[in-house]
């Protein structure tokens, strides 16, 4: 059975906009967006944590190796999505950014979602870890 050819289109155009979105092999918003600000006044969300990658990418190295070898990953439960050769991953990621009013044209990775907020970028990401870690060694 065939996919209807306007599914196929718009398969198309995503995967087409995650790969020139991610083209470069990562893009790391200066600022957090999201629709909360974490801060250290602030109770952060306790669930899991999903962060969205792609192959390639240093930041996105950078950030899964510190949280590997920092252990965290014991600690706060982590799942890492690759968005460029994965299209739901790459639509999850996007259903996310929408949820913080995070324009796909200001997208990138690494990208991770706590359940509440957007964090967009190493070192935003790697601030937010640094957080969650302080929170849960009270």
């Amino acid at each position: 059975m065939q996919k209807p050819l306007s599914r196929t289109l718009f398969a198309i155009s995503a995967l087409s906009i995650v790969t020139s979105l991610f083209g470069a092999g990562c893009l790391a918003l200066p600022q957090r967006q999201g629709n909360q600000n974490a801060t250290t006044t602030q109770a952060l969300p306790k669930g899991a944590v999903i962060i969205y990658v792609e192959d390639g990418c240093s930041h996105c190295a950078i950030v899964e190796s510190k949280i590997k070898n920092g252990l965290v990953d014991k600690k706060i439960s982590i799942t890492f999505k690759e968005v460029s050769n994965n299209l739901d991953n790459a639509r999850e990621m996007i259903s996310k950014a929408q949820t913080c009013n995070i324009l796909e044209t200001n997208l990138g990775v690494p990208f991770l979602w706590d359940g509440q907020t957007c964090y967009v970028g190493q070192d935003k990401i790697l601030d937010y870890i640094d957080l969650r870690m302080k929170e849960f060694n009270k």
